[in-house]
């Protein structure tokens, strides 16, 4: 026998199959607003594809699946790898493909291309947030990186303003694409990257040892991470540490550290 102590009522169904463009009347008229009307036929696409059932699973299924790291291999052989669900992934490809990491940042890019990155992140948020880190440190740090990349990773430019989402460990070079991440936070300071102890020693090659620790890397997959370290002055000063194996780095000064 089948207990049954009410029936539920009153209750909206989940939301799906909508387009998440489309039916947000504040987003589209900020969009046309602000320079970007040029975009909102691929708005309303994107809108189409976020807002399917398809879509929304999977950031269910990215949430439900957190990273795994792996140690070792079956064999006992360090490996230092971190293991994502493919729901991750899709999603990453899928916020790649429609260059919210560097929109803004193409040498053809619109008047208008910040705010039609912006609404394409909105969107993307309705799904899943997490996937957002990665694709928001990338695109802060794409700027600084066209003005002032070292001369030994001149050719990481290309894969930084693809559309293409390279999950595989190789130089950032051999890759479709590659993601920025950050390792600012240290024990002693929290928020306050200032206080930063880590230091940076220079090479005779040019590069630079550092010294130091950090409390956490945000998304440690990344192809390259800016690291603060402090200065003379207290001056903050960022490095990219592109990785090229799972346990060893080598450090390039970038522009800013330079100055």
């Amino acid at each position: 026998m089948a207990w049954q102590t009410h029936t539920v009522f009153n209750q909206p169904a989940p939301l799906m199959n909508s387009n998440l463009f489309l039916s947000d009347s504040a987003l589209r008229e900020a969009v046309t607003r602000e320079g970007a009307g040029w975009d909102s036929d691929l708005l309303a696409s994107i809108g189409q594809q976020l807002g399917a059932a398809e879509s929304l699973e999977l950031g269910r299924l990215a949430n439900s699946n957190p990273p795994e790291l792996l140690r070792y291999d079956a064999t006992g052989t360090r490996l230092d790898d971190v293991r994502f669900h493919p729901a991750w992934h899709l999603l990453m490809q899928g916020l790649c493909a429609n260059r919210v990491h560097n929109l803004a940042w193409q040498e053809d890019a619109r008047a208008g291309a910040f705010v039609a990155r912006a609404a394409r992140f909105m969107l993307h948020a309705q799904v899943e947030a997490g996937t957002l880190c990665p694709i928001t440190m990338t695109f802060a740090a794409t700027p600084l990186l066209q003005q002032a990349l070292p001369k030994p990773f001149s050719d990481w430019l290309s894969p930084l303003l693809s559309d293409r989402y390279d999950p595989h460990l190789a130089p950032g070079a051999q890759k479709r694409g590659v993601l920025i991440g950050m390792g600012m936070t240290e024990k002693q300071g929290g928020s306050d990257v200032l206080i930063n102890t880590t230091r940076a020693e220079k090479t005779a090659e040019g590069f630079y040892h550092l010294v130091g620790h950090k409390w956490f890397f945000s998304v440690p997959q990344s192809d390259a991470h800016l690291v603060s370290r402090s200065g003379a002055g207290r001056a903050l000063l960022l490095f990219r540490t592109p990785f090229a194996s799972r346990r060893s780095a080598q450090c390039a000064a970038s522009g800013a550290a330079e100055r």
